[in-house]
């Protein structure tokens, strides 16, 4: 599946890419978020903390990967716009967990969906 179309012609080797919208979502620049933000070993580590925790607080993955808060913040800041993860309050603490969506639509629109898959 393509997720980008020619605008200019065959002729032009220089054409350029338009991304193509499918149901009002821009899932090429959601992608390019997933991947720049899959980039950096602490966010990736971040991800894997949360999945073995579950649910994590700040101090814990200061504490766990050896961040400053402010570092950690940054790097939390972009997986949450990324769409990977989100972050609840509860009580004084805000609590981060994975959010796997995009992560499932990343894998059923590059890869496609499985016979298997209820639509």
């Amino acid at each position: 599946m393509n997720f980008s179309r020619v605008i200019a012609d065959d002729d032009d080797p220089g054409a350029e890419v338009e991304p193509v919208e499918f149901h009002g979502v821009d899932h090429e620049r959601i992608h390019d978020a997933v991947f720049a933000a899959l980039d950096d070993p602490y966010r990736r580590a971040m991800l894997i903390l949360m999945r073995r925790c579950r649910d994590v607080i700040i101090d814990e993955i200061v504490v766990e990967l050896g961040l400053s808060e402010p570092e950690a913040r940054a790097h939390l800041r972009i997986l949450i716009d990324a769409g990977l993860v989100r972050v609840d309050a509860v009580g004084d603490d805000e609590v981060f967990m994975l959010d796997p969506g995009v992560l499932d639509d990343l894998v059923v629109q590059v890869l496609g969906r499985r016979q298997d898959d209820d639509v």
